[in-house]
């Protein structure tokens, strides 16, 4: 009965352990960073002492494959949010591209404020990415260039659209 509260308890620790990753790094920071290399390092921590007991049916095997297997499926959805979250920016940018092009073509000139496409041109302003940081859209203009802006990943990685080229570039 000892082997499975220690069993269970492992089970406990790693999905907590994994959620709190896949939050931190898909949802707040948005950008695979510390919890893929956490997540790594905890997969060949783990398959270092699985590898000596691999004879073995125990539930201590169990709990390693179990733990390597909630690792590798937390550096998948981190991947895998950050690869959605990026589609999303980008269609969510086309329909306001959209918009601001219509915009100039009615108006004679581009608006100041994302805010000037409502309700004529957007319903609402979409957000840029699921996650708790970093998810609006920025429009500017800086020496007679107009610029859609967004964060792919905070602090770097932002996609600028140039209207007056009609390109995507990076910024930082």
């Amino acid at each position: 009965m000892g082997w499975a509260l220690k069993y269970n308890k492992a089970v406990i620790v790693t999905i907590a352990c994994c959620i709190f990753l896949y939050g931190m790094d898909a949802l707040f920071i948005g950008l695979p960073g510390l919890g893929v290399i956490v997540s790594f390092a905890a997969l060949i921590r783990n398959t270092r002492s699985l590898s000596g007991r691999m004879r073995e049916d125990s539930p201590a095997v169990r709990q390693y494959g179990f733990v390597s297997i909630g690792f590798i499926l937390t550096i998948v959805a981190i991947f895998s949010t950050f690869a959605f979250n990026k589609h999303v920016g980008y269609t969510h940018a086309e329909a306001i591209i959209g918009a601001v092009v219509s915009f100039r073509s009615d108006q004679g000139e581009y608006p100041e404020a994302l805010d000037e496409l409502i309700p004529e041109y957007l319903e609402e302003i979409p957000i840029c990415a699921y996650r708790f940081v970093s998810s609006r859209y920025t429009f500017f203009e800086s020496s007679g260039s107009h610029y859609l802006l967004w964060e792919e990943a905070p602090a770097f990685g932002r996609p600028a659209y140039e209207f007056e080229t009609g390109q995507w570039r990076y910024i930082d």
